[in-house]
């Protein structure tokens, strides 16, 4: 019976000591940068993440998202492409808008040459006729940088991003977006 307590006991502090929480894997990363943006899927439902890799064929880092807005935390300086983006009603992913083989890992691109908030812009998934599930991006003017990341700002509030990004929005907001 004592046996059975301590391995429960261990097998608790394992966990909270590893990050499982979640407050540990939303630890800024020195040198690091956030990647933001805006993708309305239209009745595939919200946006609930993306992928970005360095290269078409390398391995995707997933990021996060809430309502119609896609993050992806602690990218360190280089070139991504963003090649896919997850669309889900109640967190389950019914439909993704994936880059074209011909072009692959090539939705959106972006070079980060230090840290900071990069804003990627907006797409809305349109249906195209025909196809039961075939649609196609279109950039659109959606909500800006400060509105996206003031949305991200909610969910990430009380995490150690939240201070950074209430601080961007705070510099944008003087800046006049």
């Amino acid at each position: 019976m004592k046996t059975g307590i301590l391995r429960v006991t261990v097998l608790l502090l394992v966990i909270t000591l590893t990050g499982c929480s979640g407050a540990l894997a939303l630890r800024v990363k020195s040198g690091s940068s956030m990647i933001f943006g805006y993708a309305d899927g239209g009745d595939l439902g919200d946006t609930i993440g993306a992928k970005i890799g360095h290269t078409p064929t390398s391995t995707a880092m997933r990021g996060r998202g809430t309502g119609k807005v896609f993050y992806i935390l602690n990218v360190m300086p280089g070139d991504y492409f963003i090649n896919e983006v997850n669309f889900g009603i109640l967190g389950t992913k019914v439909g993704r808008l994936k880059a074209a083989p011909q072009e692959p890992g090539r939705l959106w691109s972006i070079r980060l040459k230090r840290p900071g908030f990069y804003y990627m812009g907006a797409i809305k998934m349109i249906k195209e006729p025909g196809g039961m599930r075939s649609y196609r991006a279109m950039p659109i003017e959606g909500p800006g940088k400060y509105e996206a990341l003031d949305a991200i700002y909610e969910k990430l509030r009380d995490t150690p991003w939240g201070e950074k990004i209430e601080k961007e929005l705070n510099r944008l907001e003087t800046a006049g977006y």
